[in-house]
């Protein structure tokens, strides 16, 4: 009896090695490092593992870590040292998880100390409603941000700033049915900016004023 109730508790944790790290997630949903590790860990692939929460710093350390996968999962929030410690990041997915709001300083924890080098951000396929000011705050090297397939109804102005490299936006199929004037103000490399299958009933005035590089709208 003993012995069936420890194999029961081994298969409810489920293990992903990267390199010569090791992660786990309980039975709750919860992804932590089972010890340190060498930085041996690149491309981490924890797609659709059922986590519901990330342990703090659980990415600390990990200078090599490139590629991050966290989509299909049951992500309802993000706290602002998740991903502290990634310094190198360089594409982060979080696509098709249950992430309501993106608050200010949403991934805070790729910025203290260092500047994050992220390029690529998925965030795709969430139940988001709205972005407040800030969200994205010291991801200046972020060059492609997909919020596509959300329920965004409301992007508050000073959203995007800092993104001044940000040359691809997806906003496609949401809810849009306004945009404030400003939204768009401090995006000046700006080519790609997707807003179709919105609501847009009202665009204020100058809204896409300081796109000077768009070409596809």
């Amino acid at each position: 009896m003993v012995t069936l109730l420890l194999l029961e508790q081994a298969e409810a944790v489920k293990s992903v090695p990267c390199g010569s790290c090791s992660f786990q997630i309980s039975d709750t949903g919860v992804l932590s490092r089972v010890r340190s590790c060498a930085n041996d860990c690149t491309s981490l692939f924890l797609s659709s593992k059922g986590i519901k929460t990330i342990q703090a710093r659980t990415f600390d350390g990990l200078s090599d870590l490139s590629t991050l996968y966290l989509s299909g999962n049951k992500l309802s929030n993000l706290a602002t040292d998740t991903f502290y410690g990634a310094w190198n990041l360089r594409t982060l997915s979080l696509d098709s998880n249950e992430l309501v709001t993106l608050p200010a300083r949403s991934f805070d924890g790729f910025t203290q100390l260092k500047v994050s080098g992220l390029y690529e951000l998925h965030l795709d396929y969430n139940q988001i409603v709205s972005l407040g000011a800030g969200a994205f705050d010291g991801l200046r090297n972020l060059r492609s941000l997909h919020l596509n397939n959300n329920k965004i109804i409301k992007i508050a102005v000073g959203a995007f700033a800092g993104l001044s490299r940000l040359s691809n936006l997806h906003l496609d199929n949401n809810r849009l049915s306004d945009l404030e004037a400003g939204v768009f103000s401090k995006l000046s490399s700006m080519q790609d900016l997707h807003l179709y299958n919105n609501s847009l009933t009202r665009v204020g005035p100058g809204m896409f004023d300081g796109l000077e590089g768009l070409q596809k709208l």
